[in-house]
């Protein structure tokens, strides 16, 4: 015989469960919720499955006088719906960033060339990899 489980979501606030960073489309994209420390440098929609983007922020924190980090967050997911991924490295090579992230505990690579006659943005995750189309 089968359990059923019944959770009751009356007074939970589904919204806490996405980013506070989403993607809004009225006349044009909209890109709300960016912490005033934080500067976009991507922004792309699947390919395959219009509806979902990706988005990429960084923001530099200085631990001292001479030393300063810089770190990237990647939001994923449908219009107003983005969820942030666990990012566990991020690499750089002439400008091209690379993101290898965590999302409902699965290992994803987000890639985005930065001169546009290189190869496609891409995002591989759970083994699949998808085009992605530039927007930013």
């Amino acid at each position: 015989m089968t359990k059923t489980i019944t959770i009751d979501l009356s007074k939970t606030k589904v919204d806490n469960l996405y980013s506070s960073v989403q993607v809004a489309i009225k006349t044009s994209l909209e890109i709300i919720g960016i912490p005033n420390d934080h500067h976009i440098i991507c922004v792309a929609r699947d390919v395959e499955t219009p509806s979902k983007y990706y988005v990429v922020s960084q923001f530099y924190f200085r631990n001292s006088r001479t030393t300063a980090k810089s770190y990237q967050c990647l939001y994923v997911g449908e219009e107003r719906r983005l969820v942030q991924a666990n990012v566990k490295s991020v690499n750089r090579d002439n400008g091209s960033i690379s993101i290898d992230y965590i999302l409902n505990d699965i290992s994803g690579t987000f890639s985005f060339p930065f001169h546009l006659n290189e190869a496609k943005p891409q995002d591989t995750y759970n083994g699949n990899s998808v085009e992605l189309e530039r927007l930013l």
